[in-house]
């Protein structure tokens, strides 16, 4: 209980500092005052806008009355969208944790097999095959990826939708585009992991005792591998969740990375501060569920 305390603690801390650090980077990308009046605004309509804003105070001030709103969850009015911006990026989250389970899933049901197979068949030619699927996987741009299952499975093929959320369908090739990106990791670590599992004793002696060998490979070896796997799939899982920008852009996915990319490009600074603020705490929030379940794999570890 004392390390999920301490964890919560910092978590805390992580998302104030991301926070903070939001705010800076907002402020010196540009005025919104710009972009919220014409061309043809006067100075005196500037700077009453700039007043009703509370952009007209000291940078301390302004930091200080935004972390206030920040512990209550107020975030303003977006600038382009006249709503409420947590509203806004809330209603946006459930599309954006869709894909990144769904990305996730496609990754273990490709990485777990090819794992095992590269490991009881190392060093062999299935084995560097593996290996090139995985570094191929990690080295093929997103954007190219989607843009090619668009055109084979949508234009051509027409068995899937092009863009846009909706029934399963929808979700394939978005999830396929982000799981190819995460499957070659957990693939090597699944292997590296089987390879060192399989030197053990406890391996010799289940084997020594006649189990099969895919009870061997499956209760004892992958649930001992699975172990340092869990804390990178969640970690890669939170990648997802705050960087799936591209994936979203190119199928025109309703989500919360392409919501904070047009804030970005309008300026809309409320919009941008609630989008990092929610993502900083789903981000945390799914290591420190990681790190607690991992005391269930294992009974062995303890933070006590």
């Amino acid at each position: 209980m004392s390390y999920v305390l301490k964890r919560c603690w910092q978590a805390i801390i992580v998302v104030l500092g991301v926070t903070t650090i939001t705010f800076i980077l907002l402020q010196a990308s540009g005025d919104p005052i710009t972009v919220l009046l014409s061309p043809e605004a006067t100075k005196e309509d500037i700077e009453n806008l700039r007043k009703v804003m509370g952009l007209d105070k000291p940078l301390p001030v302004q930091y200080f009355k935004f972390m206030k709103r920040t512990i209550r969850g107020d975030f303003g009015e977006s600038y382009m969208l006249r709503e409420d911006a947590f509203k806004l990026v809330m209603e946006r989250l459930p599309a954006t944790i869709e894909l990144a389970v769904g990305g996730t899933v496609f990754a273990i049901i490709v990485a777990i097999p090819l794992g095992i197979f590269a490991a009881i068949k190392r060093y062999t030619i299935y084995d560097n095959f593996c290996m090139v699927l995985a570094v191929s996987g990690q080295a093929i741009p997103l954007f190219w990826l989607a843009l090619m299952l668009m055109i084979f499975f949508s234009i051509h093929l027409g068995w899937l939708p092009v863009s846009g959320r909706g029934g399963f369908s929808h979700l394939i090739m978005p999830s396929v585009t982000l799981g190819v990106y995460m499957a070659p990791i957990t693939m090597r670590l699944i292997r590296s992991g089987m390879i060192d599992v399989f030197e053990k004793n406890f391996i010799q002696t289940a084997r020594a005792k006649g189990l099969p060998e895919s009870k061997v490979i499956l209760k004892h070896a992958l649930k001992n591998v699975m172990i340092p796997v869990s804390t990178v799939l969640a970690m890669q899982f939170g990648r997802m969740i705050g960087g799936a920008v591209v994936t979203e852009t190119v199928f025109a996915w309703p989500g919360v990375g392409r919501l904070a990319v047009k804030s970005i490009m309008d300026v809309d600074f409320p919009t941008v501060q609630a989008a990092v603020f929610v993502m900083a705490i789903v981000i945390v929030s799914v290591n420190l569920f990681a790190d607690i379940l991992i005391t269930f794999i294992d009974p062995r570890v303890s933070y006590d």
